[in-house]
């Protein structure tokens, strides 16, 4: 028995090169559905009560099993891909963060904050706009070499893409911690959105759409903070699942 699982984040209406700058990379509707009718010519599609009662022993998968995820919790994905999942009647798990949820109005995560930077900002301009933060509160300007990162560090984390690129995602997702983010990556972000609170009721899924995809069983835990499991010690791990079930639970 095999199983393939095939992991989606942004689904949009627009062809794949609509942002003007590499930070958000959606695949296009036709071609989502596309893969999704090329995948059934060899797989037998399974959602996630398959998976948990096989992993039960309750019963078999299929022997060329396929399961479809999205990560993220993203509006574009109940908005785009569900429908055209729904015309194939294939299954899915959309996990979400449950940290994008922990006050009233929501909480733009750290990292999909510097998604839609780096889509909107070009990469040169980022770095100058990080040194100029840097600077601002800090009194010197970013250095990599305080950190002691070279750019063979960063090709073996990013293998494609240009080097400058590349250098900003390393910036942005490996040396820079949660005050980093706050005094740099929030002034920048809020340069580009000034109502974060319709931002997030576009960007994320609603909360009445959360409920859908549990009824469904179509919901998973993507973790809290939407840090790494892989970095994360055992404790925090545990911390970051039942941290999202609290958050859920009260949800749905």
């Amino acid at each position: 028995m095999s199983l393939l699982v095939v992991n989606y984040h942004y689904i949009d209406q627009k062809e794949e090169d609509a942002y003007p700058f590499p930070g958000i990379h959606p695949v296009s509707v036709l071609r989502f559905e596309s893969q999704l009718e090329t995948l059934g010519r060899y797989f037998s599609f399974v959602g996630q009560q398959d998976i948990l009662g096989a992993l039960e022993g309750k019963n078999k998968l299929p022997e060329n099993s396929c399961l479809i995820t999205f990560d993220d919790g993203l509006s574009c994905q109940y908005k785009n891909a569900l429908p055209i999942l729904d015309k194939l009647r294939i299954p899915a798990i959309f996990f979400a963060s449950g940290g994008a949820y922990q006050s009233r109005h929501g909480a733009i995560l750290e990292s999909h904050k510097i998604h839609w930077c780096m889509s909107h900002i070009a990469p040169n301009i980022f770095l100058d706009k990080i040194n100029f933060y840097h600077k601002k509160f800090f009194g010197e300007e970013f250095d990599l070499r305080k950190y002691k990162i070279d750019d063979e560090a960063v090709r073996k984390q990013y293998h494609y893409g240009d080097i400058e690129t590349s250098r900003l995602k390393f910036i942005l997702n490996y040396v820079f911690d949660e005050q980093m983010y706050k005094i740099i990556v929030d002034p920048i972000f809020s340069e580009l959105v000034k109502d974060e609170k319709s931002f997030f009721n576009s960007f994320y899924l609603s909360r009445q759409q959360i409920r859908e995809l549990a009824e469904r069983r179509f919901l998973g835990f993507h973790g809290f903070s939407h840090q790494s499991f892989l970095y994360l010690s055992l404790e925090e791990i545990n911390k970051e699942i039942a941290n999202c079930q609290e958050i859920f639970r009260e949800i749905v």
